[in-house]
């Protein structure tokens, strides 16, 4: 939640996870967008996104796989 916190920033975070990554990449070429070109880069994404809620998918993606851990599973 720091408004330094640039869409580089964000797509260094979203890069570093695969799984991450195609999930941002599935969102923004949803039908949701109705972008009329599919989106293959995480920055375009990014951008398209917005790095707020970007960020906020990341952080809902990480506490989610460590939930997950914790489980076990």
């Amino acid at each position: 939640n720091n408004p330094n916190t640039t869409a580089r920033d964000v797509n260094q975070l979203i890069s570093t996870d695969q799984a991450l990554a195609a999930k941002v990449l599935k969102l923004v070429n949803s039908a949701y967008y109705g972008l009329s070109n599919k989106v293959a880069s995480i920055t375009q994404a990014v951008v398209i996104l917005g790095k707020v809620r970007a960020a906020f998918l990341s952080a809902l993606e990480a506490a989610r796989n460590r939930s997950i851990e914790l489980a076990g599973g």
